[in-house]
């Protein structure tokens, strides 16, 4: 790996180079290229950059879950654990975009963003309403993706938008023409089996499993852009009237995950996410599925715009479910403050203007002034192919003004 740190005195920058020597050195960044950056941080220029599992036999993620012991009966005799399932994440990937959806890449990300559009990572103060108060001061650490400065976002860049920097070219256009892959074993068990792939007590690797006792499933998302995220951590202030929400780990972000897809554009056309099953019939006797090159099902130009979170009355926290092992993640429910929920929701007889403001599509999402509280997500075109590759259209769809008020998950049985 070789790498260079770039810096200047307001703004510590790095750069990341993914290749094959192994030498570092300091580079001093101009004032012009970071022109646009202000306060104390932390910014980080990946450039050569990927993330690939190569070999899916010793290169994985493991989860294995554990199950509550029970009285399977109801007849007060010994606890047992139930059956559970073995995870195994293999094959992940991040890399450039090389027009296919039926294989790994591992085409190098020539640069993820800029010297003047870098990811960044700061700490920040916003004056906003909380649980109860009208509007207070608070601290947070952000996580910033670089920003979406391309197209009509970098035409209507400057201050209050959400596009500060010069319109991103040349290798920084990487960022918007990214590779996420991923492979999912699932391996059911009963409580008796130990993990991996051995089940029964019979090791499973050199031979097929059966369709009970496993499924695989591939994602593949082409042309994937990040910029525009956001990610803050923070603690949540402690004037809720719900106990479990005040003075606790909260984490609040912007997801924006677009598609670089245009169907007129040969090299677009494919850009979009595939997901893939196989079951333990198309398992070729070792740690690796085969998936159809053909089957499955593909979302094309997928937009996902979501706020998810609002400074400062709004944001995901965790916490333990009762007495048990299990845990609950929360989006916090929206407080009865009529400065919240004034703040929060959109008024559709207002302008055009004042609505766009707090909505976040793929172009403009919110501002510096005001933070965008409603997403959109679109897809151009939903297909389904079989191993013969005949395609069924299922069309397209789009919600605008996307919401979530309040939303709790919890597990049961670990």
């Amino acid at each position: 790996m070789s790498g260079h740190i770039r810096y200047i005195p307001h703004v510590l920058a790095l750069a990341i180079s993914a290749v094959a020597s192994s030498s570092y050195a300091l580079e001093a960044i101009s004032d012009q290229e970071m022109s646009d950056t202000t306060g104390e941080g932390l910014a980080f220029l990946p450039e050569g950059f990927k993330i690939v599992m190569e070999d899916a036999d010793t290169s994985y993620i493991n989860l294995i879950p554990r199950g509550e012991t029970k009285d399977p009966d109801g007849a007060g005799g010994p606890l047992v654990a139930p059956n559970r399932a073995d995870l195994y994440m293999r094959n992940l990937s991040i890399t450039r975009d090389d027009e296919t959806l039926t294989r790994a890449s591992n085409a190098l990300i020539r640069s993820w963003g800029s010297g003047a559009n870098p990811f960044y990572l700061s700490v920040k103060s916003e004056t906003r309403p909380t649980y109860a108060s009208a509007s207070v001061a608070r601290s947070f650490l952000r996580l910033e993706a670089p920003q979406y400065c391309i197209g009509g976002a970098a035409l209507s860049k400057g201050p209050g938008t959400n596009c500060l920097a010069d319109e991103d070219t040349g290798d920084a256009l990487d960022a918007y023409n990214l590779r996420l892959g991923f492979t999912l074993d699932i391996l059911a068990k009963t409580n008796t089996d130990i993990e991996g792939y051995i089940v029964g007590g019979t090791p499973r690797t050199g031979v097929n499993l059966t369709g009970a006792n496993g499924l695989g499933l591939q994602a593949i998302w082409n042309g994937l852009s990040i910029n525009g995220t956001t990610v803050d951590v923070f603690q949540t202030p402690s004037d809720s009237a719900t106990t479990e929400y005040n003075g606790t780990l909260g984490l609040r972000a912007v997801l924006r995950l677009n598609t670089d897809y245009d169907a007129a554009v040969t090299a677009k056309a494919n850009n979009g996410l595939r997901f893939t099953a196989a079951l333990d019939n198309d398992y070729n006797g070792t740690t690796n599925r085969l998936f159809d090159a053909n089957e499955g099902l593909y979302v094309y130009g997928l937009d996902v715009n979501l706020p998810l979170g609002i400074p400062h009355y709004q944001s995901v926290i965790f916490g333990r479910s009762g007495s048990t092992g299990n845990f609950y993640m929360e989006l916090t429910r929206l407080p009865n403050n009529p400065n919240a929920y004034g703040d929060a929701y959109i008024d559709y007889t207002g302008t055009a203007a004042s609505i766009a403001a707090k909505t976040c599509g793929s172009v403009n999402c919110g501002s510096l002034a005001q933070p965008a509280t409603h997403g959109t997500i679109s897809i151009d075109k939903v297909e389904f192919r079989d191993k013969a590759n005949n395609i069924v259209n299922l069309g397209s769809a789009k919600i605008e003004g996307l919401f979530i008020q309040h939303l709790k998950l919890t597990t049961t049985g670990l």
